[in-house]
């Protein structure tokens, strides 16, 4: 509840296992900068659930009633669509943590304390000398959820940045690449695509403590629970199934080289690079002998050595999925693409599969073992992945023949990224989390594995709806 006059600080919820998957990843990679940068981090959801908006008021349709007199420049079709982003701003902000003030305004030029992580004493004056903020207060509040990359959601009056910087405390020399977000990030504006426009990067480790990027904020809703979904009908879920792999096709349309990104990546070898990182990455994570696990990766290694060289490439979003893109308000569409740090140039269908292994519809069993970002698409009106692999292929006009290998490689990579969940927690590395979760990254481990293993025995799609 927030009350007229004062301020109320919205509590935001704590950090969760899916979170603690993309510090798992981060901690674990180092690879030299100019290597695929998907090993840096496994992104997962870093945002909470932003409410439907309400209805709007009916008009007054008497007809013995005269006609209300509407005031100059109150006309709807110029107030709405501002009325929907002040909106959406209010339920993000209030979904994130941050606080409502409805009362009087802070003396001028108070200081508001800052979020660990971030000190306004220091950046403020940086984001002015920038013409990013003006005089007078300037609030910010850490966006809940997330080990990884830190964001902030920084306001002042009407003006709303985004700010985001690595992991406080010990990080990898290579992870975390605030520049090398920047880049992606820029060359996505000048390619046109739907994602944060970059307003602004800082290497200077003096000013923060760590290098950090400005970005625009952009209003939405972040569908990363059912309960976030909950205002969605049918119809719409149909079309927003639609948009995902239109937006996705979109994406990989982009001509890196045109964008400024030809030189992003290694696109050659890429899957053998990542079958090779995250089989390693298995004997250092495992907390038992797995033969499941051993099984996929042979299989893994056969499969792609296979595949003929020369195969199309593209720039790669590396964690492409529903919570990871900022839905409008009202229409069913994506405004923006979310998290990019994982980006690289490599094989398109990696992307497709990954939102194909997060997608989840009514029977599945395995699926609902793994508990992140669970049941969003459960809904009615969702479509099944078959639709979705359909719309894909015909959006994007790509051959989709290897996607069982990519999807059994999605599978395996998040395999593992369970299992050093469990492996931190056993060992009383993951903080807030007790041996509950050590059983559930267990379940969560071997079910990827067995939908994994299903791919490989010629299932298809039709695997991941066991």
């Amino acid at each position: 509840m927030v009350e007229l006059g004062g301020d109320v600080d919205l509590q935001a919820r704590g950090a969760d296992a899916e979170a603690a998957a993309r510090r798992v990843e981060a901690d674990a990679a180092d690879e030299p900068a100019d290597a695929d940068r998907e090993q840096d981090v496994e992104g997962v959801g870093e945002r909470d659930a932003i409410a439907e908006p309400g209805h709007e008021a009916a008009q007054d349709d008497d007809p013995t009633q005269a006609p209300r007199q509407r005031r100059k420049g109150l006309h709807p079709s110029r107030c709405l669509p501002r009325l929907r982003d002040l909106v959406a701003v209010l339920l993000d902000r209030q979904a994130h943590g941050a606080s409502l003030r409805l009362g009087p305004p802070h003396e001028y030029g108070r200081s508001v304390t800052s979020p660990e992580g971030l000190d306004l004493d220091a950046v403020v004056p940086w984001l002015r000398e920038r013409g990013l903020v003006g005089d007078g207060d300037v609030e910010a509040s850490r966006l809940a959820g997330g080990l990884s990359n830190v964001t902030y959601l920084v306001t002042q009056g009407d003006t709303s940045l985004v700010i985001r910087r690595p992991p406080l405390g010990h990080v990898m020399p290579t992870a975390h690449d605030m520049g090398r977000e920047f880049t992606v990030l820029s060359g996505m504006a000048r390619g046109g695509f739907r994602a944060p426009k970059p307003l602004a990067f800082c290497d200077d480790e003096s000013v923060n403590g760590a290098r950090f990027l400005v970005m625009e904020y952009v209003p939405g809703r972040i569908l990363s629970s059912d309960a976030a979904a909950e205002g969605l009908s049918v119809e719409d879920a149909g079309v927003l199934s639609a948009e995902l792999m239109d937006t996705l096709a979109e994406l990989h349309a982009v001509d890196a080289a045109a964008v400024g990104l030809g030189d992003f990546g290694k696109p050659e070898g890429f899957l053998a690079r990542q079958v090779g990182r995250w089989r390693q990455q298995w004997e250092l994570s495992k907390t038992r002998d797995l033969p499941e696990i051993e099984s996929l990766a042979t299989w893994l290694d056969e499969r792609v050595a296979a595949i003929p060289t020369g195969a199309p490439w593209s720039v790669v979003h590396g964690d492409y999925r529903l919570d990871n893109c900022i839905v409008d308000p009202v229409d069913p569409r994506v405004r923006a693409v979310l998290d990019w740090e994982m980006s690289t140039l490599g094989d398109p269908l990696m992307d497709l599969a990954t939102i194909l292994v997060y997608w989840s519809r009514p029977g599945d069993t395995l699926r609902h073992e793994i508990r992140f970002a669970a049941f969003v698409t459960d809904r009615d009106g969702f479509w099944d992945r078959e639709a979705l692999v359909d719309r894909y292929a015909t959006a994007s006009g790509r051959d989709i023949g290897h996607l069982d290998v990519c999807i059994a490689l999605s599978g395996f990579k998040l395999a593992v990224i369970m299992e050093s969940i469990r492996k931190r927690t056993l060992a009383g590395q993951q903080l807030g989390a007790d041996m509950s979760l050590a059983d559930g990254m267990a379940r969560a481990t071997d079910a990827l594995a067995q939908m994994g293993l299903a791919m490989a025995d010629g299932e298809g799609v039709a695997a991941l709806s066991r």
